[in-house]
């Protein structure tokens, strides 16, 4: 059609591919053509495959005897059984893992030993990290806090101690999308690891990686490219090419391929790192079970992503069902990983035609996302984004646009207002408003997108897209 005509010569260049035999937009009275479709942050699909077939909710599978409809939960969140029996009989192997359990026994020694006792730090550390493997952020946050405190008030600033609840501490605010105390704090890391250790060294490297992932989710692509790479280097150095501590930095840094638009490059170097890591567990004293773990299911949601992004959407949805099901297993609770895995699934059957079975995923994301990381978070803009790109699709404009507006309040406050996500959003916002014959709105949007973009160069491409498209709007008569 003439919309995907005019799409071709240049209203969206970067995603052309897949958009043969479709129209989408107003026509422009005067030109008799149509404005060009969503921006999604990647390529055009054209592939469609069928048999996917996902839950949507969980499975309740009990922790003891692993058999489906279980119905109790433990007071931690983090385990389903069929009844007491079961959980009376995984009590001894669930103990040391039961936050419920272990906070009472804290409580009850800062009462009796004292809240300085150099004993409770370990103890402190231990229920932090299992809050943060829990996706519970704020409950993890005073209890890292606490245990840096007792560390430094017993041995000292400098210490393994302080630096690994920091490493923690960092963690749990880039969860959370506090990315400017996230940097601070694995900065200091990275500091105390360098006087601890000296260059080069695991911790060093270690830290390097995790400044590295906070500048990529705040956008800094370059900046967290050098981190990793020196980052990889280094534990290539320590370890060898082959090792899994090189290994998961080449994950982080395939993470900014993909954002660079290098996805096959990408998901060459990703599936280069999940084939060795599987390799090398399937070796070890636990077997298959030790390539269960979360760092493999966020490589494979990831390798899903940029496949998707490639238009491969079969081999997308099959890593993606494979994560998801790692990830239910490994997290009876709600997580955020698994509202990642069925946001991307949705965005696989949207792809395929089949809005009506991807928006009850993009809505499951979205629920789990504000329970886990809270109403104002990109997660949670993310999936409100992906409802209304739906909803476009499906023609319903006016709540589209009530979606778009509330993620881009989001990334506002989260991500600050220079941030590429936060001008896709303005981007898409201004089509919707397109769409409804708002041209002053859409104008007004697309302007917005067109300021950020060109902060970073005035030949930046977005920012040549941005001011094609305003161009041509601003000659239609709507």
């Amino acid at each position: 059609g003439e919309g995907c005509k005019r799409h071709k010569e240049g209203l969206d260049p970067k995603r052309r591919r897949g958009c043969e035999g479709r129209s989408s937009g107003p026509w422009c009275r005067r030109s008799r053509t149509r404005i060009c479709s969503l921006r999604s942050g990647g390529a055009g699909r054209t592939q469609a495959e069928a048999g996917m077939v996902v839950e949507v909710d969980k499975p309740k599978i009990c922790g003891r005897c692993r058999k489906s409809g279980a119905q109790m939960k433990c007071p931690c969140k983090s385990v389903m059984y069929c009844d007491t029996d079961c959980q009376k009989h995984h009590w001894p192997e669930h103990r040391g893992t039961c936050t419920v359990a272990l906070v009472k026994k804290l409580e009850k020694h800062q009462a009796t030993r004292g809240r300085d006792d150099y004993r409770l730090g370990p103890d402190m550390l231990t229920v932090a990290r299992l809050f943060v493997d829990q996706d519970r952020m704020e409950q993890a946050e005073p209890w890292a806090l606490e245990a840096i405190r007792i560390f430094r008030l017993v041995m000292g600033n400098d210490t393994v101690l302080v630096q690994a609840t920091l490493q923690l501490l960092g963690k749990a605010y880039t969860r959370q999308g506090r990315l400017e105390e996230a940097l601070k704090v694995h900065n200091e890391e990275l500091d105390i690891a360098r006087r601890l250790n000296g260059d080069p060294s695991k911790n060093v490297a270690g830290a390097l990686s995790n400044v590295g992932a906070t500048l990529v989710a705040q956008g800094k692509t370059d900046a967290a490219m050098q981190k990793l790479e020196e980052a990889c280097a280094m534990m290539t150095s320590l370890f060898g090419p082959d090792s899994e501590e090189a290994a998961w930095i080449r994950g982080n840094i395939s993470n900014i391929l993909d954002k660079q638009g290098r996805h096959e490059e990408a998901s060459a170097m990703r599936a280069a790192v999940l084939g060795a890591q599987r390799a090398q567990q399937a070796g070890g004293p636990q077997g298959g079970d030790a390539a269960c773990n979360d760092r493999v299911a966020m490589l494979l949601v990831n390798q899903g992503r940029s496949l998707h992004e490639q238009g491969r959407l079969g081999p997308a949805a099959a890593k993606l069902e494979e994560a998801l099901a790692m990830i239910r297993r490994l997290h009876a609770e709600k997580h955020s990983s698994e509202g990642e895995c069925l946001q991307m699934l949705g965005a696989v059957l949207r792809d395929q035609g089949k809005g009506n079975e991807a928006l009850p995923m993009f809505e499951k994301a979205l629920r789990i996302y504000r329970k886990t990381c809270g109403s104002q978070h990109k997660k949670t803009s993310s999936a409100l984004s992906s409802i209304a790109k739906m909803m476009a699709q499906q023609g319903q404009f006016e709540k589209a646009v009530e979606k778009y507006e509330e993620a881009t309040a989001i990334d506002r406050v989260t991500l600050g207002p220079e941030h590429d996500s936060l001008a896709l959003g303005l981007y898409n916002l201004g089509l919707c408003r397109a769409q409804m014959f708002d041209k002053e709105g859409a104008l007004a949007n697309l302007g917005e997108a067109k300021s950020i973009y060109a902060r970073k160069g005035a030949t930046h491409q977005d920012a040549r897209d941005v001011s094609g498209l305003m161009e041509k709007l601003q000659g239609m008569v709507m």
